[in-house]
C-alpha cells in the first residue's frame, strides 16, 4: 500500500488550500488523483481510504482524531450532519451504513433485499 494525502480544494477559488492537508492514509493506487471521498465542517474534516477506513481530522490541528473501520471495501462516501457536525455517516464496499457520534459508532444499517 501507498502512503497517500489528502488535500483540500477551495470550491470558490478553485485554489489548493495548502495549510489543509492530511497524511496518514494508505491506497493501492499510484495516482496522485485516485478518488475524491471528502466532506468538511466548521472544525473537522471527513475522507475514505481503501484500508477500510474513514478518516475524521482536525482542521485546525490537522491530526486525525479517530479511523473508522468497516468490515471490508473501500469507503468511498462520508458525509457530515449539516445541523450536528459530531454525527457522521461512512458508506463502504460492503453495503453498510455506519452512523458515528463523535468517535463511536451510533448504528449499523446493512443492505435491504
Amino acid at each position: 500500500m501507498e502512503d497517500m494525502e489528502v488535500k483540500t480544494i477551495d470550491l470558490q477559488t478553485f485554489r489548493l488550500v495548502p495549510e489543509l492537508k492530511f497524511g496518514g492514509h494508505k491506497g493501492f493506487s499510484e495516482f496522485p488523483a485516485w478518488y475524491i471521498c471528502l466532506d468538511s465542517c466548521q472544525d473537522y474534516v471527513a475522507s475514505g481510504s481503501e484500508e477500510f477506513l474513514g478518516y475524521l481530522w482536525d482542521r485546525r490541528y490537522h491530526t486525525c482524531l479517530a479511523k473508522l473501520q468497516h468490515s471490508e471495501g473501500v469507503v468511498n462516501g462520508v458525509a457530515f450532519d449539516p445541523v450536528d457536525q459530531e454525527c457522521l455517516v461512512t458508506v463502504a464496499d460492503d453495503r453498510i451504513i455506519n452512523i458515528w457520534r463523535s468517535r463511536n459508532r451510533k448504528k449499523q444499517l446493512e443492505e435491504h433485499t
